[in-house]
């Protein structure tokens, strides 16, 4: 398969001033979020996630597969001030970056279960699919895996509810 990322600028009125197509053989893209001075955060499944800088029309690696053994990387979401958050799906972790810009300050950011589970899963995980951040740095997260939507701890990423 081939992917291709788009993405558009508007002009004042909200009308498409230019369309820029972003192509790369090899894109299995699943997540994507406009982070720190609008570079595009995305995830390529197979390769980890990469940044796209407008400014440069680069592309960078944030976060690489193997660097920290998390294959199934589904979603990113950047913030400012609270650093950048991932669900990865069957290894049932969340992961938190404190620094948008630096991928190595990445670290896993669940309280693992080493009873119930593999030992690499997290408490109450069951494939986190979808993840989001509010103004507050409270995170959420959408397990596929039982339809629970969980907020977790800023502090340790410990789930504090389930909504």
């Amino acid at each position: 398969d081939h992917s291709a990322l788009y993405y558009v600028e508007l002009n004042q009125d909200f009308e498409a001033n230019t369309i820029h197509h972003l192509d790369w053989t090899d894109l299995n893209v699943d997540g994507i979020h406009m982070g720190v001075n609008g570079t595009i955060y995305f995830v390529d499944q197979g390769a980890g996630i990469k940044m796209y800088d407008p400014a440069t029309d680069s592309v960078s690696t944030y976060i690489a597969i193997n660097q920290y053994r998390i294959p199934d990387i589904k979603d990113v979401k950047v913030t400012e001030n609270c650093g950048v958050f991932i669900s990865v799906t069957d290894s049932n972790q969340i992961w938190r970056c404190s620094d948008p810009m630096d991928g190595s300050t990445c670290e896993m950011w669940c309280q693992q279960d080493f009873v119930n589970l593999d030992g690499s899963s997290c408490i109450n995980m069951n494939n986190p699919f979808g993840i989001t951040v509010d103004c507050q740095c409270r995170v959420y997260s959408a397990q596929a895996g039982n339809g629970n939507v969980l907020l977790h701890s800023f502090e340790d990423g410990v789930q504090t509810s389930q909504l």
